[in-house]
């Protein structure tokens, strides 16, 4: 598994990752920074050829980063280098079987996600968040660590829940919004923007 990324949050996927991969079957990418190897173990490829040469064996990557735009970047990146993009999923994270959270989102550890709540592709969904029944939560979100998304809440494309915030029941928050951390969502979000506070309300 190659690992978008090489900074803070890439190593704890590593965490989750080294539950269920052989050590070996493991590497990390980032071509913006000067990072060789991480742990004194993982090796971190940092341009095309070694690339190619790693998804001649398997071509299975990750994402090791947390803010939206970076996600877009390494996924797009690695799936022009013909990288197949699969979800990571904590071993003890509470995922209902009555869910449906894509398999290519990132749950991580110790997270709820309750029954009939949806997860989209490439979703970030951050350590400890809590994800309640009926919550949609569209693509290539952030939801951050201690979120707590309450029944029947509804997130747009590329959104950004900073952590700690909370989204009362059966708010909408429209595509491309950015929550503040610890902010508390009272009433629907209907343009992007910036919202903080309790109640969360637009800065810019």
């Amino acid at each position: 598994m190659l690992i978008g990324g090489a900074g803070g949050h890439a190593i704890e996927i590593l965490d989750i990752l080294l539950d269920y991969i052989p050590k070996e079957q493991i590497a990390f990418f980032d071509d913006v920074t000067d990072i060789q190897v991480i742990h004194n173990s993982f090796p971190v490829l940092k341009n095309r050829p070694q690339v190619n040469k790693w998804f001649s064996s398997s071509n299975e990557f990750c994402i090791g980063v947390g803010k939206i735009q970076s996600r877009l970047s390494i996924y797009n990146t690695l799936k022009s280098l013909g990288g197949n993009l699969v979800g990571v999923r904590a071993i003890n994270a509470d995922v209902s079987k009555f869910s449906l959270v894509d398999p290519c989102a990132d749950i991580c550890k110790q997270t709820f996600i309750s029954s009939l709540a949806k997860v989209g592709f490439g979703t970030l969904i951050n350590t400890s968040a809590r994800v309640h029944h009926h919550v949609r939560v569209g693509k290539f979100c952030e939801i951050g660590p201690g979120v707590t998304l309450l029944g029947g809440v509804s997130i747009g494309d590329e959104c950004t829940i900073g952590g700690g915030a909370t989204v009362l029941p059966k708010v909408s928050i429209c595509n491309n919004a950015i929550v503040g951390g610890g902010a508390v969502v009272v009433r629907d979000i209907t343009e992007p923007g910036v919202f903080v506070g309790n109640p969360a309300a637009r800065i810019k």
